[in-house]
């Protein structure tokens, strides 16, 4: 997956990028990333973080635009819940149903 570029718009006190294929921009609010890592990030925390869970922030940008119908020129922002779905391993499939032995 493509990694967009992200930049601090220290005015929102946020990140923004902007999703492939769409003109707005999205925004993540440094206490949506707050919820997630457990402390008060500054700028560069904000920035690293982005750039780590690039790929995670894209797909939750891209889900959010199919599902909430966005239109191709408005920008929107990114929740601590959206992110974490995204950035979250796929639940492990069960071990109900083995037998030891």
């Amino acid at each position: 997956m493509p990694h967009p570029e992200f930049r601090w718009r220290a005015e929102i006190n946020a990140i923004e990028f902007r999703p492939r294929g769409h003109q707005g921009g999205c925004v993540v609010h440094k206490f949506a990333i707050r919820t997630i890592v457990g402390f008060n990030p500054g700028a560069q925390d904000c920035l690293a973080f982005s750039r780590s869970h690039s790929d995670g922030l894209v797909r939750a940008a891209l889900a959010k635009i199919a599902d909430g119908h966005i239109p191709v020129d408005k920008s929107f922002n990114l929740n601590s819940r959206e992110i974490r779905a995204a950035i979250s391993p796929p639940p492990r499939k069960s071990d109900a149903g083995k037998t030891c032995g």
